[in-house]
């Protein structure tokens, strides 16, 4: 099955006019009806049917079209990979992940490091390790552990932080404990996040009453934080002018985990597990202090 025949197929789907594909391409009509029917030959199904309106897939078509496009990616990543081997230069490398995960664990290890990251995209974290499985990244970090088809690795254990204005039980020490939050108002980032379902379980654990205001995101929880709306639970570094304190339950800091994860059967899963591996010994040393993340991160 040859790339060219692949690429012909995805924009005529696309398309839905075999003219179309044929001026996108920069090729005649009669060599893209060729290519697809040799390609129905070789599948031994019909992919499209003719409508008023042009072609549309058939079931066997709609079924081949993420194959297909899985593929193309696969023989146009795996062309890069080769390429970079014969100048002697590293496999680059697409990553993805939550927002925050971006911003201040990614981009500061790509600044400080040079890591061969040619590319990181952000999305939900529901939605993250589904960008590895269908190819659109190359590997995934993430705050939720990764379904059983891609290999893991743990990269580092992020400590939950209260922020609040100066004066508060949170400033002037590196701990405070979950108890102290009792009958307080709290904002957290996230509505399903790892660190909403961490601290939610701490909650449960130790029988305390405490109110919970959710936000979009964990800026947003600072902010109201400094303007005298509640201790901030993030996991990112201070700002505006707040003081923060590891939380704490029993004297245990409560964390959540950050994992790296990609398909094993990737074509460099070997250099794939070498980047998680320099990674996971850069965020043990820096973003498990997350009070304290690199400059530049925020």
């Amino acid at each position: 099955m040859k790339q060219t025949v692949l690429q012909y197929f995805l924009n005529v789907a696309v398309l839905g006019s075999v003219s179309k594909a044929a001026e996108r391409l920069a090729v005649t009509q009669p060599t893209v009806s060729r290519q697809l029917a040799s390609l129905e030959k070789e599948l031994g199904a019909r992919l499209f049917t003719r409508t008023s309106t042009g072609l549309e897939l058939t079931p066997a078509g709609r079924s081949f079209l993420p194959a297909a496009r899985d593929i193309l990616t696969r023989m146009e990543r795996g062309a890069e990979l080769v390429r970079a081997v014969d100048v002697g230069r590293h496999f680059g490398i697409t990553a993805v992940a939550p927002t925050t995960t971006m911003h201040y664990v990614l981009c500061p290890f790509l600044a400080q490091t040079g890591a061969p990251l040619v590319d990181v995209r952000d999305t939900v974290p529901d939605l993250v390790y589904g960008q590895v499985s269908d190819g659109t990244a190359d590997i995934a970090v993430n705050s939720r552990p990764a379904p059983v088809e891609l290999t893991e690795r743990r990269l580092a254990e992020v400590p939950l932080n209260v922020q609040g204005p100066p004066g508060g039980p949170w400033s002037g020490r590196e701990e405070m404990e979950l108890r102290e939050l009792r009958g307080r108002r709290v904002v957290i980032p996230g509505r399903g996040s790892a660190v909403r379902a961490v601290f939610d379980a701490a909650v449960r654990r130790s029988g305390l009453d405490v109110t919970v205001r959710e936000v979009t995101s964990a800026p947003v929880a600072q902010a109201a934080a400094r303007a005298g709306q509640g201790p901030a639970v993030i996991i990112e570094p201070v700002r505006f002018g707040l003081d923060g304190a590891r939380l704490t339950l029993g004297g245990k800091r409560l964390t959540i985990s950050l994992y790296a994860a990609w398909d094993p059967a990737h074509y460099a899963a070997g250099e794939l597990a070498a980047f998680a591996e320099r990674l996971a010994e850069w965020s043990t040393d820096t973003v498990s202090e997350p009070l304290a993340w690199p400059a530049g991160s925020h």
